[in-house]
């Protein structure tokens, strides 16, 4: 069964949500690692040993504290983008079982149903969308 348009739709706006993401963390990544490499410098040049490690490891550590936040900020996203998206995947399918109910599954079958005098209605299409034949008026009593 081929893929219904808005399905595709519905997949290639997850894509670019999660690829937005990405480069949103990437971007935050790189910017820690600048930081993290000029704390380093500037730790370079402190004569004390103590001052000099205490810095490094602060800027360490800021660097991993920012690196898992940016981590745990992508991963929010990207659950929240599948869910969005499996949501919008379930609408469409929703929706094609709708039409296909109403076409008749493409084979240009009417699934109007039969409504016979008295109020009764009996379907013409399956719950897929197939044409119900009926050997007898559905309205017909006996």
């Amino acid at each position: 069964m081929a893929a219904s348009v808005c399905s595709e739709d519905a997949r290639r706006a997850f894509d670019q949500r999660v690829d937005q993401a990405a480069d949103v963390r990437d971007q935050e990544i790189d910017r820690l690692k600048q930081e993290h490499n000029r704390a380093k410098e500037a730790a370079k040049n402190v004569s004390d040993t103590n001052a000099r490690k205490a810095m490094r490891r602060a800027a360490d550590q800021a660097f991993n504290d920012g690196r898992k936040s940016a981590r745990d900020q992508y991963k929010q996203e990207y659950s929240a983008a599948k869910t969005a998206y499996s949501a919008q995947k379930n609408s469409c399918r929703t929706a094609e079982k709708q039409r296909t109910r109403t076409t008749g599954s493409g084979t240009g079958a009417n699934c109007q149903p039969y409504i016979c005098s008295d109020a009764r209605r009996y379907p013409t299409c399956s719950r897929e969308g197939y044409p119900i034949n009926y050997f007898v008026d559905p309205c017909r009593t006996f």
